[in-house]
């Protein structure tokens, strides 16, 4: 089929070995409409092979960005629960400082009962 199609535009004639002496010998509109067909096959597959690693790796990527935005996330609810727990230290700390003072100023009131005595 694809001989006749090519024997119908005359541009290879090479494939009607009963006309020619020589079937080898191609001509320049043969050669012509040989090296565009194969030319046209290897640019697809190529463009076929380029366009699907692209795609592959923008889906790579977009999955890398998702993970990117759940750490950064994560991240920002870390860092509130960490303010929390520094906030919940200070006032712990605070407490301390009063529960200190409250006992040194109940050791200096037993000091002074006890040289009163």
């Amino acid at each position: 089929m694809l001989s006749a199609f090519f024997e119908i535009w005359g541009c290879l004639q090479e494939l009607n070995s009963t006309t020619y002496v020589c079937p080898h010998d191609i001509s320049n509109a043969s050669s012509t409409w040989v090296g565009l067909i194969l030319g046209f096959v290897l640019g697809g597959v190529i463009t076929w092979w380029v366009y699907y690693r692209q795609k592959k790796i923008s889906s790579q990527q977009d999955d890398l960005l998702d993970k990117v935005k759940e750490l950064a996330e994560k991240n920002v609810n870390l860092e509130e629960s960490h303010e929390k727990m520094l906030k919940s230290i200070e006032n712990f700390q605070k407490h301390h400082d009063r529960i200190l003072n409250q006992i040194l100023k109940l050791d200096e009131k037993i000091d002074h009962l006890l040289e009163i005595k």
